[in-house]
């Protein structure tokens, strides 16, 4: 009863049978829960109710399909966005596409949804079958605005597939553009460039000098000491992520790292620091939480 009246969208029906204990988790002949039903659905109010009463975030069917997967093929964003606060798992392979979630959703063309998994923490950098990541994928695609995202995120731009292929060599028009402005950024800031990259770089450099030039002017404000300690923004840019954690807990640091701030000041390598400084903000959070199930582990 309960998956014909999620099915349905019978919400008082729903609501009843919550509240005398229907089997929230209960599966169908196709393996479905209520949940998946819901996902399926877009109904965020009953998803809500039945996460409520406990259903498995997480509960698979066939081929390791979750409700966030339904959620996504079907583009439900909202509801999308109410399984990820419920801590959906967003690093799940599915089975019979040789994929990962966040592969799935950028071959969907899904912005908003690539945005709301990379914000709850996908792994950006996650590969499929063909040791593709998702950056190979838009760059194949052309989805600019979808590659520009990644990047923000710290999309490895070196990565190769199993055919030796680059995100850069899938490209071409203004998402090539894109690749290689990034790439820019990180040859004039010290950053590892592959040989590959380097190699599929030389017929750019001749458009790229002005803004070579503008990144190396940049980089040399970044070098320049934050007020109070002996670290640079470049130093942000380019150390370890222990070290990142060790300067997230200085307060003469992380006041200068708001985002206005850094935009205003480095336009140029302002989404580059701003996802080093996601990345270690959330590696001391897990090492506090570790600290607090372990007593006496140590930090960076």
């Amino acid at each position: 009863p309960l998956h014909i009246a999620v099915k349905s969208e019978y919400m008082q029906v729903v609501e009843t049978l919550l509240e005398h204990n229907a089997d929230v988790d209960s599966t169908n002949h196709l393996n479905r829960t209520p949940l998946h039903l819901s996902a399926v659905q877009g109904n965020k109010v009953i998803t809500r109710m039945l996460l409520n009463k406990g259903a498995d975030v997480n509960g698979k069917v066939s081929y390791g399909l979750t409700p966030l997967y339904e959620a996504i093929q079907r583009n439900h964003i909202n509801v999308i966005q109410l399984l990820l606060e419920r801590s959906a798992h967003l690093d799940c392979q599915i089975q019979n596409k040789l994929t990962t979630l966040l592969h799935f959703a950028v071959e969907k063309r899904s912005y908003k949804i690539i945005k709301s998994m990379l914000q709850f923490g996908a792994d950006v950098n996650s590969r499929d079958h063909n040791d593709s990541t998702a950056l190979h994928i838009a760059s194949m695609e052309t989805l600019d605005e979808i590659v520009s995202t990644l990047l923000e995120y710290g999309a490895d731009v070196n990565v190769t597939n199993k055919n030796n292929k680059t995100p850069l060599d899938l490209s071409c028009g203004l998402t090539a553009n894109i690749l290689v402005r990034h790439i820019v950024k990180m040859t004039t800031a010290g950053l590892h460039v592959s040989q590959e990259n380097v190699h599929a770089m030389n017929k750019y450099y001749s458009a790229m000098h002005h803004f070579e030039n503008d990144c190396e002017k940049e980089i040399v404000t970044m070098t320049e000491k934050i007020h109070n300690t002996n670290v640079s923004f470049h130093d942000i840019l380019s150390k370890g992520i222990n070290q990142l954690v060790v300067y997230m807990r200085n307060e003469h640091i992380t006041s200068v790292l708001k985002p206005d701030h850094v935009g205003e000041n480095f336009p140029i390598y302002s989404s580059m620091l701003q996802d080093r400084v996601r990345r270690g903000v959330e590696r001391k959070r897990l090492l506090e939480q570790g600290e607090g199930t372990v007593p006496g582990l140590p930090l960076p």
